[in-house]
């Protein structure tokens, strides 16, 4: 996880392909990027990283140790380039807080502030009733509903979302049969947790949450203390839960695409055609749109 928390440019299952190929890496990009970019080629005789790449089955990137200034003396400084690859230091983007908030309710998620007491920072549970929100005209289905204190600054804030969306995209929440949404990845299943007594599943699902919010954080540049809270979920034995390495990976990869995209389509099972609506649901949605119109 430290490993792919430094290379914030790479994709979460990238940089685990990277550090499986080559765990010293410290700085890779493309042949082409290390040109344009940083004015360096590729060394004669350079191992390739093989990763998976937009519109084509593979692509090969380059560590920094593999390069060379194309005029020697020029170029970027890359010592402090490789130790600190973030852009940010310790503040929240306000873009990918945009992004993410803006990108919530087309997921189904309805995002709520409330006052919660100093020991809580937020929860995550299912709707027991219909509600609906407003995405670009277009009413969406809500599922979920996310908690977050008042009390919190941005920063704290925003750790807090990404664990909670952690637990929904590492499905530790049930769709629930009257929500009738197909099983296609989005959320996935995992029958691997059936299995394990209320104190284990516990603690494998807030360990997961918890690495999930930690890389997404990381990679931005922000730190959180993770350890102090996942002390208490800690085994009596001190050894980690059995949490799933794949699960973790595609949970950061998803919320990392609502964070850096502004605009994600809708997740089509929630759309509602607003001109079916019954009398009593267009009063309803009526309420809807009023009270998430600061989204």
């Amino acid at each position: 996880f430290d490993f792919m928390a430094r290379f914030p440019s790479l994709a979460p299952y990238n940089a685990m392909l990277v550090h499986v190929q080559q765990p010293g890496s410290t700085l890779v990009a493309s042949a082409a990027v290390w040109k344009s970019k940083y004015q360096r080629r590729i060394r004669l005789g350079a191992r390739p990283l093989l990763v998976l790449w937009p519109n084509s089955p593979v692509g090969f990137v380059f560590d920094v140790s593999d390069t060379e200034p194309i005029v020697e003396g020029k170029g970027i400084a890359l010592p402090a380039l490789a130790e600190k690859p973030f852009q940010a230091q310790g503040k929240t983007p306000a873009t990918a807080i945009w992004n993410v908030l803006a990108n919530l309710p087309g997921q189904g998620v309805l995002l709520v502030e409330v006052e919660l007491g100093a020991h809580q920072g937020g929860s995550i549970q299912l709707l027991s009733r219909k509600y609906y929100q407003l995405v670009r005209k277009k009413a969406v289905r809500a599922i979920y509903q996310i908690n977050i204190s008042r009390r919190m600054d941005a920063s704290t804030a925003f750790a807090t979302l990404m664990h909670e969306l952690g637990h929904l995209f590492c499905g530790h929440l049930p769709a629930g049969p009257w929500a009738r949404l197909p099983r296609n990845g989005r959320i996935p299943s995992r029958p691997d947790l059936q299995d394990k007594s209320q104190q284990s599943k516990k603690q494998i699902m807030e360990f997961e949450a918890e690495s999930v919010a930690w890389l997404v954080c990381k990679r931005l540049g922000i730190d959180i203390m993770a350890e102090n809270y996942l002390d208490c979920y800690l085994p009596k034995d001190g050894t980690l839960p059995e949490i799933s390495l794949e699960a973790v990976i595609k949970a950061v990869g998803t919320i990392e695409k609502l964070c850096q995209e502004d605009y994600c389509l809708p997740y089509k099972p929630l759309l509602l055609d607003l001109d079916s609506m019954k009398p009593h649901e267009r009063r309803q949605w009526s309420e809807a749109e009023s009270r998430c119109a600061w989204i």
